[in-house]
């Protein structure tokens, strides 16, 4: 940086600073001294002093008392700089890239193209030349902390953006996906489709703007004035066309929703049963609220689930969610043990051919809580809930349900030495303990004390479900039952 820049000047009669576009800094004694250095006239010199032009081989001057302290000076040679750079300007082509040249004529020299058309451009009379647009440097240039010039790009594709446009409406391509393009003319538009013109017309003439999968829409539909006032798009305004489109294209996007709460979107029926291996029948069957569900799985549309919110997100439908999930869970079996552990079954049939059982014994177990082969079922849809981590089953129904499994468990407590031992039912006790099974009903229901040593009780009189969910024996109450039957006896 040069040290000059952070000086004030010297005061001296005809002292002259000379400044380019670059923000390089000259000192002279004299305006001879600065046309001999330079290799100008000194009435040129004079003439950019005086303000008659901006200009002379990239410099623009002032005299140097003209400010002699630090911050005078800055804005002194922030001003000057902005003569010296004047007649600069950016070329920006098709693509978005640019570049900065010193004067119209090396532009057209390199550019191929008249100087006039370039002056017209800048001049606001033309939008473009050819495939170039064309903006003055001190309308994007900005200076950095080191008093060096750079390209605002920001700014500079706002304002090629904002040319470009003037005067006319312009197409964006909405992809189905929500990302989009801009396109400046319908020709533009119908290039980048691969389409005729007059297919981009239609679509934004007719009632029904879908072309090739993609929206087509003009720029008064989806442009609006931010709060500085610049012309910016309205990304919920194109999530709210994208989510409208899904409505009204015979391949609409779904979602698959699990038992477990679980989901996936794919893009249409056709993606999810190649996807699954499922047929199209079986999937538009559960769509259109013929059946529930297919192993589990459930489908509801994108278009019923998705909102957007205040700042443009898309937002799922929880309850929706929920109610597809039961959908989902509709034919879903629980089979519940007496110890507390449980299965859980996808279908009917699955708990049939897992758990040795028959049709009508699940039908029995599932509407008269009837024990089968110390078990019961229930259906998941009476036993799930569903929280913020999840799917999960209510703590009271299993614990009922449990009850249910062990009602005809019973334990054996051996008197002589206090040991005891659960059995699933009277039978499985008299197998195993060689005791009649009359005479262990006899002992469970106070007819007698004891039989052959034995004091028998049923499993739900002394047990409490834990933390965990599981039966445990109450041993305290075990004792002291059998301590008060033993002083009887």
């Amino acid at each position: 940086m040069n040290i000059l820049l952070n000086m004030p000047f010297k005061k001296k009669k005809n002292h002259i600073v000379a400044v380019n576009k670059d923000n390089k800094v000259r000192e002279y004694a004299s305006q001879k001294e600065a046309a001999l250095d330079l290799g100008v006239q000194p009435s040129n010199i004079s003439a950019v002093v005086t303000g008659k032009c901006n200009t002379i081989k990239g410099y623009a001057f002032t005299e140097a008392d003209t400010a002699l302290d630090c911050q005078g000076r800055q804005k002194v040679l922030s001003d000057t700089r902005l003569k010296a750079n004047s007649r600069s300007f950016y070329v920006v082509d098709s693509k978005g890239i640019y570049k900065k040249y010193p004067n119209q004529r090396v532009a057209a020299k390199e550019l191929g193209i008249h100087f006039k058309d370039i002056s017209l451009a800048l001049a606001s009379k033309r939008r473009t030349v050819g495939e170039y647009v064309f903006i003055y440097a001190n309308d994007v240039e900005k200076v950095d902390e080191n008093n060096t010039p750079y390209v605002d790009e920001e700014k500079l594709h706002k304002m090629v953006d904002k040319i470009k446009s003037k005067g006319k409406k312009t197409v964006y391509i909405i992809n189905p996906d929500g990302t989009y393009k801009k396109c400046y003319t319908q020709t533009e538009a119908a290039d980048v489709l691969g389409v005729h013109k007059e297919g981009i017309c239609a679509a934004l003439s007719g009632g029904r703007n879908i072309l090739l999968n993609h929206i087509i829409v003009d720029s008064d539909t989806v442009e609006t004035i931010d709060e500085n006032g610049d012309i910016v798009v309205n990304e919920k305004k194109i999530k709210e066309l994208v989510l409208e489109k899904e409505k009204s294209t015979k391949e609409k996007p779904l979602y698959l929703v699990n038992s477990d709460g679980t989901y996936k979107k794919y893009n249409g029926p056709k993606e999810a049963y190649t996807d699954l291996g499922y047929s199209s029948s079986d999937l538009n069957s559960i769509l259109h609220g013929k059946r529930d569900n297919i192993e589990g799985k459930s489908f509801v549309f994108a278009y019923m689930v998705e909102s957007l919110d205040d700042d443009g997100n898309i937002v799922l439908n929880e309850e929706i969610l929920e109610e597809t999930r039961k959908r989902a869970n509709q034919n879903s079996i629980y089979a519940i043990y007496s110890d507390g552990s449980y299965r859980k079954f996808s279908r009917r049939k699955d708990a049939i051919d897992n758990l040795g059982i028959s049709g009508n014994q699940v039908d029995a177990s599932l509407n008269y809580s009837r024990v089968v082969n110390g078990m019961v079922l229930i259906h998941a849809n009476d036993i799930e809930e569903k929280t913020k981590s999840g799917v999960s089953l209510i703590r009271e129904v299993l614990e009922e349900r449990i009850r249910i499994a062990n009602k005809d468990a019973i334990y054996a407590v051996n008197l002589s030495d206090g040991e005891y031992k659960k059995y699933d039912s009277i039978l499985s006790a008299s197998k195993e303990l060689n005791i009649k099974e009359g005479n262990i009903r006899a002992v469970l229901k106070g007819r007698v004390i004891k039989t052959s040593g034995y004091k028998f009780i049923y499993a739900n009189s002394v047990e409490k479900i834990n933390d965990d969910g599981y039966p445990v024996p109450d041993e305290e109450l075990i004792r002291e039952i059998t301590k008060k039957e033993s002083k009887k006896a």
